[in-house]
């Protein structure tokens, strides 16, 4: 019996040392998330419209109701064409104001044949500040093959930074999650941006 034993301990000693050997010889690999994207004022076209591809597809959740391609989901308008179309639904309206108006204010204009479903992307669940709309509308430019003319003002940026600075203080103090604290970023956000806006005509 104690013969048997030692076979068995012997046995598993070889087998774990025989995995820790092997696991020497494989390459170790430490994987990182993908580093942030950060958009200034000085962001490229083609990045920001790059920024913008990642946000449509993540945390704007746009392809719950729109596609980008021949499959996806048809609740709302095909987005390859929104650019392309935009010329004709205002007139008087160049195409990146009227993206910009239906990311913000969506029953502004309800593209006929869709019912009067989005909610505005500056609230929840989107919660996307002005900058980082005005990269989705980069990158709906670039899809429907127009000239991408958005372009992130200081003004945006201040906004987003101000947001920031007024929601990770009341997340740290009262212990919320993400979720919680998305529904106090719409609300927040529209009083700051329109704060920003106001001061940069002033300056102006």
């Amino acid at each position: 019996m104690k013969i048997t034993f030692l076979k068995i301990f012997a046995f598993l000693l070889v087998v774990v040392g025989t995995y820790a050997y092997v696991g020497q010889l494989v390459p170790q690999f430490e994987e990182h998330p993908p580093a942030k994207q950060v958009i200034t004022v000085q962001t490229p076209p083609q990045e920001l419209a790059s920024i913008g591809e990642e946000l449509l597809r993540t945390k704007g959740g746009c392809l719950i109701c729109h596609k980008v391609t021949d499959a996806g989901n048809e609740r709302g308008p095909d987005l390859r064409h929104a650019a392309g179309e935009a010329a004709k639904r205002k007139p008087g309206m160049d195409v990146e104001e009227y993206l910009i108006e239906s990311i913000v204010t969506p029953d502004a204009f309800i593209v006929p044949g869709y019912p009067k479903m989005m909610p505005s992307a500056l609230k929840p669940p989107a919660n996307l500040n002005m900058a980082e709309v005005k990269a989705v509308v980069a990158y709906l430019q670039s899809l429907g093959g127009t000239d991408i003319t958005a372009k992130v003002q200081a003004a945006d940026i201040a906004a987003a930074k101000k947001i920031t600075i007024l929601i990770e203080p009341i997340k740290a103090d009262l212990g919320l999650g993400d979720a919680a604290i998305g529904v106090l970023q719409g609300p927040a956000f529209a009083f700051v941006n329109g704060a920003a806006q106001v001061a940069a005509r002033v300056v102006q």
